[in-house]
């Protein structure tokens, strides 16, 4: 299932950097074995997983609501709005056919990329004034953005308040077993952004803890206001 762990640095970052308290809710759409969740009430975690082995898992952590199966079709029964943060680390890959997501306007975005297309889904439970990081594949390649992120950048960025966006080298993580780089979009409240990155969506790669540290500290500032659209 293309199934790998968050790094426990990242996945806790994220859920400090959308400001998880014991009282929130939260999904994570591939929930694999919950390390994501890991500042999270498990009480108030909504997953999906597709592995039933992690499902017992999740089940046996007391996560409050386990679901069982593929997330793009499971995450279509949870309600719109449902959640104060959506947090997801999905399995990368292309789709065999684009899938057609739509904006607030009505137009039509073919998003060609597994994990992009499962945080789409997934951002639709996110309640307007809610919070989401999204951990998804980069290009293997820094400086570089395919026509497939394009496409998925200019959805996210004219649907919801991007408050950063960065890259994570592969080689932070190597000893997990996997060391692909990562992307990391940190979203506060659903409005399209004011602030459109230069340069084609090309951002900083971050090398070290270090630098995701200090980066960490500048983010935090950034996506402290949720920006909601009327």
């Amino acid at each position: 299932n293309n199934a790998y762990s968050t790094p426990l640095p990242i996945a806790y970052l994220a859920g400090m950097l959308s400001r998880v308290k014991s009282t929130t809710t939260v999904l994570d759409p591939t929930g694999g074995n919950g390390m994501l969740v890991v500042t999270a009430n498990p009480k108030n975690v909504t997953t999906i997983e597709i592995d039933p082995h992690r499902v017992n898992n999740l089940k046996l952590m007391q996560m409050g609501d386990v679901i069982e199966g593929d997330a793009l079709v499971k995450i279509k029964d949870i309600q719109a709005q449902k959640v104060d943060v959506v947090l997801t680390n999905p399995p990368f890959g292309s789709l065999p056919t684009p899938v057609d997501v739509k904006s607030w306007t009505g137009q039509n975005y073919k998003i060609g990329a597994l994990d992009q297309l499962i945080a789409a889904e997934s951002l639709r439970t996110m309640a307007n004034d809610g919070r989401a990081v999204l951990i998804l594949g980069s290009h293997i390649k820094p400086n570089t953005i395919t026509s497939t992120d394009r496409v998925f950048l200019n959805w996210l960025y004219g649907n919801y308040n991007v408050a950063d966006h960065f890259e994570i080298a592969g080689n932070l993580y190597r000893k997990q077993g996997a060391s692909f780089p990562l992307r990391v979009l940190v979203i506060a409240g659903r409005n399209q952004t004011d602030n459109v990155y230069p340069n084609d969506f090309v951002v900083n790669r971050l090398t070290s803890f270090d630098e995701l540290w200090s980066r960490y500290v500048q983010t935090s500032d950034r996506s402290e206001q949720v920006v909601v659209g009327t």
